[in-house]
């Protein structure tokens, strides 16, 4: 699966569509991320308010030139998105003859040129690019107080509800809300499937896989310790790898980036488990971190486990037990436990990370992160 989709927002930038689009960055697209998040996609936007330049005079290229590339950039953006939401407001937009005359020498002169030759707006050119993606779903909303003396507006609304263009939806709205709400069951519908195969562990598990990698760029000191896991894992060290930094300096997110890349290295390999539980994500008390470790392994499955071995010091206890069953079942385990110094431990142990002091099976890793000293 795609861990990535892109949604292209094509809209006029007139003062009252200021308004929507402001609402659909800070309203919509956090609740659609929380959906696609759960199967562990990121969702980016394409919103050209924020990303095109004022032209500038003082730049040494002409405003004709200036127009070919923000066309060009803006077009090749629609083909680049997975998903197109258009939204039709009172005010067709600006003529694209406005800007151009006969000199567009850019990459999608067929397009427009028809513009230029109907004296289209960009909104327009937009939709019609869009239309034009067989593979795209596109979804556009249509303001229902159109008045229908607004002639242009009128034609632009004929084109998307008669065409025969593929995976397209038209929507007509009174209020901002009502984007929302049917993008929301749109995206639900579209990963329906995904969402409902997976747990509320594996939701939340892969929420922070997309929140925490959205931004997320590898540096030099990221790539480092990347490296050293890689040779870890790799050599015939039976001890445990210690990962500490000081609290946002980036360890959970350095290493959910890292799982994600063994994953997709390991992705025809059965013979690697990967087995991981995160605090505050997968629960905040030891208990909690260590049965759901063990649920990730079938035989050891939470139902399976009797209830007097749920207390603390038996869960404990059953860890060594544990690394040698999975040692036996799988060619090579590695074990996860991202803020250990996080989690809650209900009896008071002289040292509470006393079950970690021994030796792994030799084809067991285990890595354990933390802000302190252990």
């Amino acid at each position: 699966m795609q861990k990535e989709i892109k949604l292209f927002l094509s809209s006029t930038f007139d003062e009252k569509m200021q308004e929507q689009r402001d609402y659909f960055r800070k309203k919509i697209i956090p609740r659609l991320g929380q959906i696609v998040g759960q199967v562990g996609i990121n969702l980016f936007l394409y919103d050209f308010e924020l990303g095109i330049p004022q032209f500038d005079s003082k730049l040494k290229i002409s405003q004709e030139t200036y127009y070919t590339n923000v066309l060009d950039t803006c077009f090749q953006k629609i083909d680049d998105s997975d998903y197109f939401v258009g939204i039709v407001g009172d005010y067709y937009g600006t003529h694209i003859n406005d800007g151009l005359k006969e000199n567009y020498v850019g990459n999608f002169k067929e397009l427009v040129d028809k513009g230029i030759r109907e004296n289209l707006s960009v909104l327009e050119l937009e939709f019609i690019k869009s239309l034009e993606n067989k593979e795209q779903k596109k979804i556009f909303f249509v303001q229902n107080t159109i008045s229908e003396g607004n002639i242009e507006i009128r034609k632009l609304i004929t084109r998307i509800t008669t065409t025969t263009a593929t995976n397209v939806s038209v929507f007509y709205y009174s209020e901002y809300g009502n984007i929302l709400t049917e993008l929301e069951k749109f995206l639900k519908n579209e990963f329906r499937n995904e969402i409902y195969e997976l747990s509320i562990e594996q939701k939340n598990r892969n929420l922070l896989y997309a929140n925490k990698t959205r931004h997320y760029i590898d540096n030099t000191s990221a790539l480092t310790i990347q490296n050293e896991l890689d040779n870890y894992i790799n050599n015939d060290s039976r001890k445990i790898f210690l990962l500490s930094g000081k609290v946002g300096s980036g360890k959970c997110t350095m290493l959910t980036r890292w799982m994600q890349k063994q994953k997709e290295k390991n992705v025809s390999n059965s013979e690697i488990k990967i087995i991981s539980a995160f605090a505050g994500v997968d629960g905040n008390t030891i208990s909690d971190i260590l049965l759901n470790i063990y649920s990730q392994v079938p035989v050891n499955d939470k139902l399976s486990i009797n209830q007097e071995e749920k207390d603390e010091k038996s869960l404990l206890n059953r860890f060594a037990k544990f690394t040698l069953e999975v040692s036996k079942q799988f060619p090579k385990t590695i074990i996860v436990i991202e803020g250990i110094n996080q989690l809650i431990f209900t009896s008071d142990w002289k040292n509470k990370y006393w079950w970690l002091s021994m030796q792994l099976e030799n084809n067991v890793k285990m890595i354990v992160s933390t802000t302190t000293s252990m």
